[in-house]
């Protein structure tokens, strides 16, 4: 009789009781919190460095690093260079920093009291495409002071606190009404302060282009 039930089923099958589904989500929901505890406590510090040799070679063989030039410390917890290295990170690099720094570089990290890692990587890259648009395009000089018509520096601080970060103590951000040209933004840099290594400083002691020893700590002067 097609009318009849089959033995062991029912047109209307009770709800079941839940706890096999809502486990599944909880988990899920477990794994975010944890993530975001992490994201929240790596934020503005060094993240012990996962930087491996590979990686700087194929930035040697992409013209990015002199051949024997760089050093790497796998799973080192903070940076503690050596007196004649400096300290970079392959996000920065892979963004735009390149050595010797250029004279308006040098200037940013002069005027605001930054090193390299104080600056978030993709600030770095604004500050590439910056040097970019006034060289390739306008054909001038790039100047602090129409970097600054066109970016405000916004501080960034660690989670739930008022300290200043170490590690991208600040971004560079198009000002409000400003009309600057789009420019593609780099995929995220999360974790990228352990992606740290360290470059041997070739350049004349008394030489004026030398960046700024080494100190683990936020920026300085900002305003």
């Amino acid at each position: 009789d097609s009318g009849k039930e089959t033995e062991g089923t029912s047109a209307h099958p009770e709800k079941t009781s839940g706890a096999g589904q809502s486990e599944q989500p909880t988990e899920e929901a477990a794994k975010k919190s944890k993530a975001r505890k992490r994201d929240s406590e790596a934020k503005g510090k060094w993240w012990p460095c996962t930087t491996t040799e590979m990686e700087l070679k194929n930035l040697e063989s992409e013209g990015f690093l002199q051949p024997g030039s760089w050093r790497s410390v796998p799973n080192e917890p903070a940076p503690a260079p050596r007196d004649d290295e400096m300290v970079l990170t392959k996000a920065l690099v892979e963004r735009g920093f390149s050595f010797p720094p250029s004279d308006f570089f040098r200037e940013i990290l002069k005027t605001y009291g930054l090193q390299p890692h104080n600056i978030s990587p993709n600030s770095v890259l604004a500050i590439s495409n910056h040097v970019a648009l006034c060289e390739g395009h306008l054909r001038v000089t790039p100047e602090l002071p129409l970097f600054q018509y066109y970016f405000s520096v916004k501080k960034e601080k660690i989670r739930q606190t008022s300290e200043l970060a170490t590690c991208g103590s600040v971004t560079f951000i198009i000002r409000p009404g400003r009309v600057y040209p789009p420019t593609d933004r780099h995929e995220s840099a999360r974790y990228w302060s352990g992606g740290f290594f360290y470059l041997k400083d070739a350049s004349d002691p008394a030489s004026d282009k030398k960046l700024p020893p080494f100190k683990n700590c936020p920026a300085t002067e900002l305003p």
